[in-house]
Order: C-alpha cells, then sequence, then structure tokens
C-alpha cells in the first residue's frame, strides 16, 4: 500500500511535466510512512537539485519501480 501511495504522489507530480511544472510538494518526503522515507527523501532532494528535469524523473521512477519489484 505504501508503494502504491508513492506511486500515486509521483503519478500526480508528473502531470505537470510536459509545461515545465513538475515539482514535489514540499512535505513529499514525510507524507510517506517511516519505512519509505529514506527513499523518500532521496527521490525529493534528487529531483529537485537537478531542477525537475526529465532525467531525474526517469531515475526517479526507476528506483519506484526496483523497490516494487522487490517486494512483488
Amino acid at each position: 500500500r505504501a508503494l502504491s501511495s508513492l506511486g500515486r504522489d509521483l503519478a500526480l507530480a508528473l502531470r505537470g511535466l510536459g509545461t515545465g511544472q513538475a515539482t514535489l510538494p514540499p512535505d513529499f518526503w514525510h507524507r510517506h510512512p517511516p519505512m519509505l522515507r529514506p527513499l523518500t527523501g532521496y527521490l525529493h532532494m534528487s529531483v529537485q537539485n537537478a531542477d525537475a528535469t526529465p532525467a531525474a524523473w526517469a531515475e526517479a521512477l526507476t528506483l519506484v519501480e526496483a523497490l516494487a519489484a522487490l517486494t512483488a
């Protein structure tokens, strides 16, 4: 369930990618359960530090997909 919620949040943020408005909300990293916060904190900073480029989003999605594959 926690990964589903994370996936939904990323999908919502990505809706603005085509317009250059794809951003994560300031509380993104801590709105998820503590067990995911190392990942969400990393994703938040990684995307933000890369100015939310498509490559940064692709890396974020790859990490979430890899984690989801491990838990399936």
